[in-house]
């Protein structure tokens, strides 16, 4: 089962259960142009740049 979801602006999320990574792509509607793999402590980082931006007012807080 795919677990791919597509985020917006061309992008595309799944998992690599191997790896245990978060994996974003790019697509043209052909094939995926890029590729980029987050382990677990690469998407922690990311997230809390995110929260100190927020904080900071630079970053719109969203819901989920």
């Amino acid at each position: 089962m795919s677990t791919k979801f597509y985020l917006g602006d061309g992008v595309y999320i799944d998992v690599d259960q191997e790896r245990y990574a978060l994996v974003l792509t790019t697509e043209n509607g052909i094939r995926a142009t890029n590729t980029i793999y987050l382990e677990p402590e690469t998407y922690a980082a990311l997230c809390a740049w995110v929260k100190r931006l927020q904080q900071r007012g630079e970053f719109p807080k969203t819901e989920v």
